[in-house]
């Protein structure tokens, strides 16, 4: 988009090119056009020259024009030349050359004075002292006054003490009123308040010191480039005195997914349901109330809602008391809170019903819509037993008297970790009996415990205090192990994706304080670990007798990356092969990943990664055969789009192979422990994806059985995303599963449905559904992400999914699709949504983008090769594509994975 100011001088331009003396092409042969950030003159003569020569040239003149225009001295004064009759530009007059040498020397002058001021220089925005940084340029207000602060972060000369905020949403219009009191502290002398507002109007701010009770009106300045606003004080703040801010505004709700924000939705009986919710991390709050708007500036909170009798309203605390006003109104006042950041406030009101049970004195309550409230069980028991466990586990006791989990109809994080409200999307809280799949079991029970652990730490945590290693740098460590004898040496480095001497910083200051855990051969893994501290570059590990091989970062708990010597790789594999279950499956699948992820940085040959994997033929446990499938599948997409068919066949052979008896002994029920489950979900999604063992004829046969029963009869749930990815592949059956989304309530269905729609491979209609996401229409916006996603994982629409995000890429930073993140941040929030997905952004003011993963990683001619070599054994018995047995539904015999020695089992 071009803006209004670089077309400013334009009028002036076409005056100048009408002249004859000042341009020698007609009028009729000028052409005025845009491009790029600059005008372009364009001749239509008949001696036209190249383009890029006629672009410069163009430039140059329409360069000289603007700058002759600009001069006072010549801006009008055609008559200040003389003209031939031919119309060339004769010698100026006299008193031309006098204007001119007195504008020259005018010029000079004041430019010289501008330089030779003391260490001062000018911007747009005021005086800037050469030895300041740009950062203390003196701003100014929107009203043209100076702002008295000029720093993003805010001053420390106040502090919050309690904020008394009042609320009015409207949920027709999507609009709200409010008022906030904001009990003050000054901790130094100053004159002004400094705080963050950003899209309030503001209709009235009083002040009042703790003395005089006496309210009195005071100026506001707006700045909004930093999103903040000043208080003028009607008199000095003394250090340790008490105030009283109060402000008066009104503001919209938000259109977006973040601040305090509005959706609509409809309900199972074809209703319009509207609902507002809250997303203040990390910095939204500022967009639904005046306050102090960092993490450090902590407070006290008494939340008062006005709303209308048919919602209910909810807040970080416990409902204090609801009073009935005229015209159906009802006003929810909150307890005060607990001292807390403001990112952590939330209130919501729509229509809900909840399902509660009290645990040592808190009441626990999970809420949804009310059509999906026998939706909640899974997730109430979970959350109770969780409660429990934390209180125990950490030794502290939930400070609060209530906790509510709310699955809100339309929200784009996965889950928030607000004090006493957690929130939810629907689909990572709420359980379907007869549509969630095992995996959606294990994602709902996951995101509580991580959001709940959240709530044991809330209290405790001080953001300065926090082990700075991990927190004030980037990235995290590659630990590299070499055992000499009954020594371990032991060195740290910051990990690469990309290990280039080019991409990588030259700062070689990074250090983590590392809790090294190791397992050696002769210890069972489950009686004993050792523990050590390594917070130097490197150090060395005394062992107590000599060992045939060592694994480091036992069960995968610690956050680093492991890198043995070449001799030490090739005694764990020599183990694996011998007896893996020595090894924790959680440690078989943590060598599956640190293997593959050295692999592709040119650490450890491929080759010596798919010899590793080589025994997975006796494997059982879910966690390392899900690792090596998806480890696999990123080298196979690779190869797919750079259209290496060959060699991914026999990829994908060479894994079978491997695979082999554990796919036959899957049947296409939910039988089974939850281990079994999961691993059979991702056993037959991987023969199906490849047609490998009948697996499409039997899938087929289940999706046209549900077809015919227009989607009544039950599926299995965790083969179900399986058979819909089969049956979109039809054209019949794609149209019946979008028909079928549209129309389902449960949102572990649908999920499984849109998956399956965005991996077809007709372009046309994957473009379709990323552009009615987009829309927000048939397929809510906060499923973009998801869908672009899935598109780019898949040969078809890699490339469409690049070229879709690059077409609409102001549209998908700029609007709510993406959450309105704080300027600055919203393309990198972009990239971070299509990791892995699409090639890595690079995003500044504008979209620039580097190669994909494993492009960066390992070239393709590299990757070639090093495949070549890997998968050099062709197996026997390679897959058929079409299958020429008798299509079965289930096999023969199953198989117990939770039996295995060292398998960990599912909860």
């Amino acid at each position: 988009m071009i803006e209004n100011s670089m077309f400013e001088e334009e009028p002036d331009v076409v005056d100048l090119a009408k002249e004859p003396c000042l341009h020698p092409l007609e009028p009729d042969e000028v052409e005025y056009e845009p491009r790029g950030s600059r005008l372009l003159v364009r001749g239509l003569g008949e001696h036209e020259m190249d383009e890029d020569e006629e672009d410069y040239e163009s430039s140059a003149k329409l360069l000289g024009m603007s700058f002759m225009n600009r001069s006072s001295g010549l801006r009008n004064s055609a008559a200040g030349y003389r003209q031939s009759p031919d119309g060339a530009c004769s010698v100026p007059s006299a008193r031309t050359m006098v204007v001119c040498v007195f504008i020259i020397v005018i010029a000079i002058s004041v430019i010289m004075v501008i330089y030779l001021l003391p260490r001062c220089t000018f911007t747009k925005e005021g005086c800037h002292k050469k030895n300041q940084s740009l950062g203390l340029i003196q701003p100014l207000a929107t009203n043209g006054k100076l702002f008295p602060w000029a720093q993003v972060r805010l001053p420390t000369a106040i502090m919050p003490l309690r904020y008394e905020l009042n609320l009015h949403p409207n949920l027709t219009s999507m609009t709200f009123t409010g008022s906030v009191a904001i009990s003050i502290q000054a901790v130094q002398a100053t004159w002004n308040v400094i705080l963050h507002s950003t899209g309030h109007n503001i209709s009235r701010v009083t002040f009042m010191s703790a003395v005089s009770n006496q309210e009195k009106n005071v100026e506001i300045l707006e700045y909004p480039f930093h999103e903040q606003i000043a208080i003028v004080a009607p008199e000095a703040l003394l250090a340790g005195h008490n105030y009283t801010l109060k402000i008066e505004y009104s503001a919209n709700i938000s259109s977006s997914y973040y601040g305090f924000y509005g959706i609509s939705y409809t309900n199972e009986s074809n209703e319009k349901k509207y609902f507002a919710a809250t997303q203040f991390e990390p910095l939204a709050a500022r967009s639904a109330f005046p306050c102090f708007d960092e993490p450090a500036f902590k407070a006290t909170f008494i939340i008062k809602i006005l709303r209308d009798e048919q919602y209910t309203a909810l807040s970080n605390m416990p409902k204090k008391s609801s009073v009935i006003l005229e015209d159906g109104l009802v006003q929810d006042e909150f307890s005060e809170s607990v001292k807390m950041s403001t990112y952590l406030v939330a209130f919501i009101v729509g229509e809900l019903k909840n399902l509660s049970q009290d645990v040592n004195g808190t009441l626990v309550s999970i809420y949804a819509v009310p059509e999906k409230i026998g939706q909640v069980h899974h997730a109430l028991g979970t959350a109770v037993k969780l409660l429990e466990f934390y209180q125990n586990y950490f030794e502290i006791q939930y400070p609060l008297k209530k906790l509510d989990l709310v699955a809100i109809p339309d929200f784009e994080a996965g889950a928030m970790e607000n004090w006493g409200l957690l929130t939810f999307r629907e689909e990572t809280l709420l359980y379907d009996d007869n549509t969630s799949s095992v995996a959606d079991r294990k994602l709902v029970t996951k995101i509580i415990a991580h959001e709940l652990a959240h709530q044991a730490t809330n209290k405790t945590v001080d953001v300065k205090k926090m082990m700075k290693t991990w927190t004030l740098q980037k990235g995290f460590p590659l630990v590299t192990v070499q055992r000499k004898g009954k020594e371990l040496l032991i060195q740290q480095e910051r990990f690469f994706l990309n290990m280039k001497a080019e991409i990588q910083p030259s700062d070689a200051s990074y250090l983590w304080h590392i809790p090294l855990s190791y397992v050696t051969d002769g210890r069972n893994h489950s009686e004993y670990q050792a523990v050590s501290l390594l917070d130097k570059k490197s150090g060395v590990i005394n062992l107590t007798e000599d060992v045939q091989w060592v694994k480091v970062n036992t069960h995968m708990t610690g956050y680093y990356i492991v890198h043995y010597a070449d001799e030490d790789w090739d005694a764990l594999i020599k183990q694996l092969k011998r007896n893996p279950y020595v090894l924790s499956d959680r440690d078989r699948a943590n060598l599956i990943n640190n293997i593959f992820e050295l692999a592709g940085l040119g650490k450890v040959p491929l080759r010596r990664a798919f010899d590793l994997i080589d025994y997975l033929g006796n494997e059982n446990c879910t966690a390392p055969i899900t690792e090596a499938l998806f480890q696999t599948n990123l080298i196979y997409n690779l190869l797919e789009k750079l259209g290496h068919m060959n060699l991914a066949s026999r990829l994908v052979a060479r894994v079978f192979k491997l695979l082999q008896n554990q796919i036959q002994q899957q049947t296409w029920t939910d039988e089974g422990t939850p281990s079994m489950r999961e691993l059979r979900s991702v056993l037959l999604e991987f023969a199906c994806t490849h047609s490998l063992e009948n697996c499409r004829s039997s899938a087929m046969k289940l999706f046209d059985e549900w077809v015919a029963s227009n989607g009544t009869h039950s599926l299995p749930t965790d083969v179900m995303t399986t058979v819909f990815k089969v049956g979109a592949k039809t054209e019949k059956g794609w149209t019946f599963l979008l028909s079928k989304y549209i129309t389902l309530v449960s949102e572990a269905e649908k999920n499984k449905i849109l998956e399956a729609l965005a991996s077809s491979e007709d372009v046309r209609k994957l473009f379709w559904l990323m552009k009615s996401s987009l829309d927000g229409d048939t397929i809510r916006t906060q499923k973009l992400s998801f869908i672009i996603r899935t598109v780019g994982h898949h040969f078809p629409g890699h490339l469409l999914a690049w070229d879709f995000v690059k077409e609409n890429w102001n549209k998908l930073v700029q609007n709510p699709p993406w959450t309105d993140w704080y300027p600055g941040q919203r393309g990198v929030q972009m990239c971070e949504k299509l990791l892995f997905a699409l090639p890595y952004c690079l995003c500044g003011q504008q979209l620039q983008c580097s190669p994909g993963r494993q492009e960066q990683s390992l070239s393709s001619v590299t990757l070639l090769v090093a495949l070549e070599m890997a998968v050099q054994r062709k197996p026997t018995g390679l897959p058929r594509s079409h299958g020429d047995r008798v299509p079965t539904v289930t096999s023969p015999r199953k198989v117990d994975p939770s039996a295995a020695p060292g398998c960990a089992g599912t909860a």
